[in-house]
């Protein structure tokens, strides 16, 4: 098969299990370390009309780490700010209806990439897949509903 073929394939696949998994995206939100698989940090979901926002309103640091990390690595006016209480997720819904698109910040790294958000049926798992340039070049990490 031909790649060309095979990316576009690849992508309507993605598309459909958006469209079969779209659900509320509002809330507390559960996220854990890619590394260790360690709790990382509550990130808080609100919705005001169309534009949707996170913030990161608890921390579960590890030893050695200060009780108040800023973002060493960002760059702009999010350099040396406090991580708890930051905004790392801006959201829309996605043109399709389906899902969310739009940026999210890892503030470990300092480095920003473009997103695409889906909740699960259940609504209990977030899945947010960053990337650079197009989906297919990314990485997904799940988040899970805290009730």
């Amino acid at each position: 098969m031909k790649w060309g073929l095979r990316i576009a394939l690849i992508l309507a696949i993605w598309q459909i299990g958006m469209t079969v998994c779209a659900g509320d995206i509002t809330g507390r939100w559960l996220t854990y370390d890619s590394d260790s698989g360690d709790r990382r940090s509550i990130v808080e979901i609100t919705r005001t009309n169309d534009q949707i926002k996170g913030h990161i309103v608890e921390l579960f640091l590890n030893s050695g780490e200060p009780p108040e990390p800023v973002c060493e690595l960002c760059s702009g006016a999010r350099r040396g700010q406090r991580i708890r209480g930051m905004e790392i997720l801006v959201l829309k819904p996605a043109a399709n209806g389906t899902g969310y698109t739009g940026e999210i910040l890892d503030p470990e790294e300092g480095r920003s990439y473009r997103c695409a958000a889906v909740v699960d049926a259940a609504g209990k798992r977030l899945s947010i897949r960053g990337y650079v340039g197009i989906p297919l070049f990314g990485r997904n990490v799940i988040w899970e509903r805290v009730e």
